[in-house]
């Protein structure tokens, strides 16, 4: 039906082939699966920044790159399901603006959503980098990163994220069609290898500076740890100087592990995106069948959206005070349905 629609936009010297590169079936998999995850998403990453609003304890480098964080994922969570939906939307009923829609979708959501995807990543970067600081800051060694040097890093991460793809995105926009998402699936060589080479640099930009910072952690940790061991054995400190640092080097562990795990399970999703994003544009590129394109752009969706979800998982798993408010929660309401299963009998 609209899939065998074709039909050409032309603008300049530009012939643009729309026909839907997509299965409608693909899109339709895309909204249900994207609109699951983007809603659970959202409601565990507001979790995280309720839990972080009301401890007024939770104000230093780490607890703000993790309000960033989930700023980041918020918007990806809110955003990033759209585009495939205003296909869906479209191929049924064509808009009568179709360029205001094109520039809203493509200018604006597909743009922002990409943005925040990258600031997530940019903002692990910044944790590992900021706990690199804290380690070598309690050593007595390094300078310390201030609250507000740490504001002042978040917000240009962000403006660093803008720059990397508005001004590209303004200057594709004549070639941009929802039908194609933007441009994505597109017969122009060059914009498709920048669009490949951006994907690849904001993927293994971030991760290469977690990587050298966490194997910089794990050098100070088992220092540290080395430290200690000495001090008990030849009895330098006194017990509660050894049991406090003791203590405080297993809740450091203990953070360190939880950004490890986020960092991974991040690393892992996103790579499963750009290796998804490589296969279907290409798989478009050479003509493969249309299913392996409407799989793997299914694959990227999915997985960029799970970005987000994660992050508050390993949270409550690992700190207390995110993990207490939801054990009270569950414990009132089982308590509550306790009490009104008896009260019957009475």
């Amino acid at each position: 039906m609209s899939e065998d629609l074709i039909k050409n936009h032309t603008n300049s010297n530009y012939t643009y082939n729309i026909k839907h590169p997509v299965p409608l079936i693909a899109v339709q998999i895309t909204v249900v699966l994207g609109g699951l995850l983007s809603l659970i998403g959202i409601l565990a990453n507001i979790y995280v920044l309720h839990i972080i609003r009301i401890n007024k304890d939770m104000r230093s480098p780490s607890y703000y790159g993790l309000v960033n964080l989930s700023i980041a994922n918020l918007l990806t969570a809110i955003f990033y399901p759209l585009p495939p939906v205003f296909i869906l939307v479209t191929s049924v009923i064509p808009p009568q603006n179709s360029r205001l829609l094109t520039y809203v979708v493509c200018g604006f959501i597909l743009p922002l959503s990409v943005t925040a995807l990258n600031v997530a990543n940019g903002t692990l970067a910044f944790m590992a980098v900021s706990k690199y600081y804290s380690i070598n800051s309690d050593g007595g060694s390094g300078r310390k990163l201030t609250n507000r040097k740490a504001i002042g890093i978040l917000i240009c991460l962000w403006f660093a994220a803008c720059m990397l793809h508005w001004p590209r995105t303004i200057i594709v926009m004549p070639k941009s069609y929802i039908a194609a998402l933007c441009t994505i699936y597109i017969n122009d060589n060059l914009s498709r290898n920048m669009m490949l080479i951006f994907a690849s640099i904001t993927i293994l930009g971030p991760f290469a500076i977690m990587l050298i910072c966490h194997i910089q952690i794990t050098k100070k940790l088992k220092q540290r740890h080395r430290f200690f061991l000495s001090a008990a054995i030849l009895k330098e400190l006194n017990v509660q100087s050894f049991i406090h640092g003791g203590s405080s080097t297993r809740t450091l562990n203990n953070a360190i592990q939880m950004l490890r795990q986020v960092t991974l399970m991040q690393f892992f999703c996103c790579l499963i995106c750009t290796l998804a994003f490589y296969v279907s544009v290409l798989s478009y590129m050479s003509k493969l069948n249309s299913y392996v394109v409407g799989f793997s752009f299914t694959v990227i969706y999915v997985s960029a959206v799970a970005t987000g979800l994660h992050g508050p998982v390993l949270y409550i798993f690992h700190l207390k005070k995110f993990r207490q408010p939801l054990q009270s929660f569950f414990t009132s309401v089982t308590s509550r349905s306790s009490i009104s299963n008896l009260s019957p009998q009475k």
